[in-house]
């Protein structure tokens, strides 16, 4: 008998990758290897036996599964014909944009939700969250992360998703794996389900009433900086509907809660102090790489290197259409550019989101346009393919050097000197980095970006509620320069909790409308994902952690102050919210918490990258020569060289220039701002 759900099922760490439809005679999905491996192990032979001794346990698992998925798509044809749709330029719109996933990945992590429910049935059945680790062995990959490892080892050009960068585990790291842990997730049911003790918004709230802080000396180019690398190297997404694949709807287009049955069960919308309802869909889950059934684990949407997938894309199928396929050029902007709609060609949406974001993300498809033309004076004889190749991997080398020398000793001051590649270190992104740390960035906007001349003097202002979404910005030369200005120019605020009206009231917005508080949905996320609290990180990096007075060492007095008022027992403080309560170290921007997970990170994505640009055990290193010039890389070397009149550029472009020790120079001046060399690269 033949049970048709309309998406590939697994239950008890069955997977039919290909059909659309799930069999009661759930034999047939078991790996035929596995099942060898199975009845050869008696010890293994004596566990299936006792967890399932007789057909009955078969049958109440298909079951389950069939009435589970029935019901749910009955519910979301249900929901699809109440007629409930998402206005666009509304802030839910350009929030479910930010946070879209594509269609593999929903096929992915349609398996992903089965074999979750496949988990909380056997753990509720046998009460044993240990059970769940024999199905490692019988566990079916789904069909987009189970190709075949062949020719890894000939690549001189990294995969655009990451595949066969580890020869010896080809799919480490690759786009729609899922995150990695550094603390076992927090959830209410060890599984899946969110902790709900304090109500997200309140915190939000409670946090927004303080007003923008000082600026400090650091540039907007950091703040810049720090979302390129966050987009690169991590992107969470939402869930879809399971059988149509439409987004999502959890409020009404009112900004009102929906009635229960019109309420997809994937939903956590935020709710504000006024009522207002503001989307909030799950995010995505995937496979781990262990295969093992248990604990859910969201997808990472790009690959987890730090290797330029936010330019270039994290899938071939993205790839191809942001190339022109002449002279190895990328397509900057879209043919037609609409306001509330993705104007700038990029890896994904994020960049479009904001001026800051897109016009970094411009300076580096302009840098790979200018290398790759200075590749065909060269070699005149590269063709297409051969030229955008090599261009986009001097730019990753760009990229990967100006994180690791400029921008992260500027986060967390001096660090070890880092250890070579490891074929054993597994690069896959901390769930904590991406979704709690890295959102330090949020606190180092202001409500307004400023627009410099060559003088470095504002004459005008762009308020940052306005210009979300907005491609208007990208098709002016004169304002893009005075926007490149800005980024070594205007000041971040300082990282701290003091938000400004755009990040807690105005996010996503359009005009004076109420948009998204970025705490609520910081948090909201962080929820979701079951991250620990803050304290249980300290624990982790012996830290004091015992109460709020414990905390003295790294959090001020009001600060400690204001935590207690919120959440009056410091077990409860969520990771974000203690990480920014945190006073920076010392030569540092964050305090220790964050800078030990991103130390963390950053090193583990170094050493876990084959094709990482100063790696000189790949198979095709960069000669010592080009190394040379790949050093001499800087953030304000691509400001001067990719802006249409830009003259004149401080040395450290991550630091507001000053008359005496980050002065503006002439950028031919190559004395200051050095300058790669390309001839290095002439074909002998």
């Amino acid at each position: 008998m033949m049970l048709n759900f309309g998406t590939p099922i697994l239950f008890l760490a069955i997977i039919c990758g290909k059909d659309l439809a799930f069999s009661a005679d759930i034999h047939n999905y078991f790996d035929p290897h596995s099942q060898r491996q199975v009845r050869s192990s008696n010890n293994a032979a004596s566990k299936f036996r006792q967890f399932f001794q007789t057909s009955d346990d078969y049958s109440l698992a298909t079951g389950f599964a069939n009435t589970a998925f029935q019901r749910l798509s009955r519910l979301e044809y249900n929901i699809m014909n109440a007629g409930n749709r998402i206005e666009n330029s509304t802030p839910i719109h350009k929030q479910m944009l930010f946070s879209r996933s594509d269609d593999k990945a929903l096929n992915i992590s349609k398996d992903a939700y089965v074999k979750y429910k496949a988990s909380l049935y056997i753990l509720n059945k046998k009460n044993d969250l240990s059970a769940l680790s024999f199905f490692k062995t019988i566990y079916k990959k789904p069909k987009d992360l189970s190709r075949k490892a062949e020719g890894c080892s000939d690549n001189k050009y990294r995969t655009y998703d990451g595949f066969c960068n580890n020869y010896k585990y080809p799919y480490w790291g690759t786009t729609y794996t899922s995150y990695s842990r550094l603390l076992t997730p927090n959830y209410t049911d060890e599984m899946w389900e969110p902790e709900r003790l304090i109500k997200v918004s309140t915190i939000g709230l409670e946090i927004a009433k303080h007003v923008d802080s000082f600026p400090i000396k650091y540039s907007l180019g950091l703040a810049g900086w720090t979302n390129l690398v966050s987009y690169d190297m991590a992107h969470t997404v939402s869930y879809r509907m399971l059988h149509t694949g439409a987004d999502i709807m959890c409020c009404t287009s009112e900004n009102s809660k929906l009635m229960p049955r019109y309420r997809h069960p994937l939903c956590m919308p935020l709710i504000d102090q006024d009522q207002n309802c503001f989307n909030y869909v799950r995010s995505m889950l995937s496979v781990p790489n262990d295969k093992e059934l248990g604990v859910a684990q969201q997808m990472n949407a790009v690959t987890h290197y730090l290797d330029g997938s936010t330019i270039y894309g994290a899938t071939t199928e993205i790839a191809k259409t942001l190339r022109l396929k002449s002279k190895g050029h990328l397509r900057i902007l879209a043919d037609e550019c609409k306001n509330g709609e993705p104007c700038l060609m990029a890896g994904d949406i994020r960049p479009n989101m904001d001026p800051i974001s897109a016009v970094l993300h411009i300076i580096l498809m302009r840098e790979h346009n200018r290398v790759a033309s200075s590749l065909s004076e060269i070699n005149p004889h590269w063709d297409d393919e051969t030229l955008f190749q090599e261009a986009r991997r001097i730019v990753i080398a760009e990229l990967q050097h100006i994180t690791y020398n400029e921008w992260l000793p500027i986060l967390i001051g001096q660090f070890q000197p880092f250890e070579d590649y490891s074929v054993d270190t597994e690069p896959h992104v901390y769930n904590s980095f991406a979704n709690a740390a890295m959102q330090f960035v949020t606190s180092l906007f202001g409500d307004e970006l400023r627009l410099y001349n060559e003088e470095r003097t504002s004459a005008s202002k762009i308020p940052m509620r306005y210009s979300f979404l907005e491609p208007k910005f990208l098709q002016d030369d004169l304002l893009m320069d005075s926007l490149i200005r800005t980024l070594p120019t205007q000041n971040c605020q300082t990282n701290d909790l003091q938000f400004s009206e755009a990040m807690t009231k105005y996010l996503f917005s359009e005009n004076n409308e109420t948009g998204y508080n970025a705490i609520s949905l910081i948090i909201q996320r962080g929820k979701d994902h079951g991250l620990p609290s803050y304290v249980k990180f300290r624990k982790l990096f012996d830290l004091p952690n015992k109460d709020f007075n414990a905390l003295a060492d790294d959090i001020p007095t009001q600060e400690r102050q204001q935590l207690q008022n919120i959440y009056s027992d410091v077990n409860m403080v969520d990771l974000f919210i203690g990480g920014l309560a945190e006073s920076p170290r010392r030569g540092a921007l964050l305090g220790r918490t964050f800078a030990k997970i991103i130390n963390l990170q950053m090193r583990r994505t170094r050493k876990g990258d084959n094709f990482f640009y100063d790696n000189p055990s790949q198979i095709y290193p960069f000669t010592s020569e080009q190394l040379k010039e790949i050093r001499k890389s800087s953030l304000a070397r691509l400001l001067c060289d990719n802006g249409r009149n830009i003259t004149n550029m401080q040395s450290n472009a991550f630091l507001v220039f000053d008359l005496d020790k980050n002065k503006l120079v002439n950028c031919k001046n190559e004395t200051d701002i050095k300058s790669i060399n390309l001839k290095h690269w002439k074909e002998k």
